[in-house]
């Protein structure tokens, strides 16, 4: 008895295996009327009952998961599994669905991110990675797109200061052309145009203190060494091309008070 007991639940394991209700269902019963107490068997027995249907379940599912309807695949394999929790396929296949899902997920997330940091909207972009990087935590694709984020965030800002510092230099207005590109420079020292802009704006800014320094008092060039300063002053200005308005009336004025300081 007991060999011919285990010889029916080889057969019905080994049924199930290829899917072979009609044999499983036979071995199965067999083994319970053996040992009516074994609850694997019974178990086992009603996975055979089922397996018609589970299959049936099982290939709606594929079919549909290669059609890429994804959500709808796994809806036919959850309602296998409702059928028995334990039969391997319907496991696996739920199992590689949910992974399919997670990907799509994953990708829909990453591709809002990348939108959402093309227009600037850069809280968007990273809500958006991070949200991929809770659905694949292994992946290092968010990572990359929050630092993008902050590259970008630097550049944007970096633009702006070099924007309000040109514009302040078209003013004649050095000194806070001087701050906006310090705060480029905080950023990213390394920038040649904000350090030449530094640079020429120091030159400006001490060229025209030199300048308010002699329109303020012309008296001083009554002395030859500030007479000559001035006169070198004056030609350091006119060889400037780029002169905005207020350069030009300092050179002007200055002209006028050499000449009278000559005199």
């Amino acid at each position: 008895i007991p060999e011919v007991y285990r010889t029916h639940i080889r057969q019905g394991d080994a049924a199930i295996a290829d899917q072979d209700a009609e044999a499983a269902i036979r071995a199965f019963t067999v083994a319970i009327a053996i040992d009516p107490a074994d609850s694997d068997s019974r178990r086992k027995l009603a996975l055979a009952e089922n397996l018609d249907a589970l299959k049936d379940f099982l290939a709606e599912g594929e079919f549909l998961e290669a059609d890429q309807q994804l959500d709808n695949a796994r809806a036919k394999y959850a309602r296998a599994r409702a059928l028995d929790g334990n039969w391997q396929p319907i496991s696996a296949a739920l199992a590689r669905v949910d992974g399919k899902i997670r990907t799509r997920t994953f990708n829909d997330a990453m591709s809002r991110g990348m939108n959402a940091m093309t227009e600037a909207r850069f809280d968007a972009a990273r809500e958006a990675f991070n949200q991929a990087q809770q659905i694949l935590p292994a992946s290092t694709a968010p990572a990359d797109g929050l630092a993008q984020i902050e590259v970008a965030i630097r550049q944007q800002t970096i633009s702006s200061h070099r924007g309000t510092a040109e514009a302040e230099a078209a003013k004649e207005e050095w000194a806070n052309a001087i701050a906006e590109y310090e705060k480029i420079l905080s950023l990213d020292e390394s920038l040649v145009f904000a350090r030449t802009g530094r640079a020429e704006a120091e030159h400006r800014l001490a060229l025209e203190e030199r300048l308010k320094r002699l329109l303020v008092q012309p008296t001083l060039m009554a002395d030859d060494a500030e007479f000559d300063a001035a006169k070198k002053t004056l030609v350091e200005a006119s060889r400037i091309k780029e002169r905005g308005p207020r350069l030009k009336q300092q050179i002007d004025d200055l002209s006028l008070h050499i000449s009278l300081a000559r005199i």
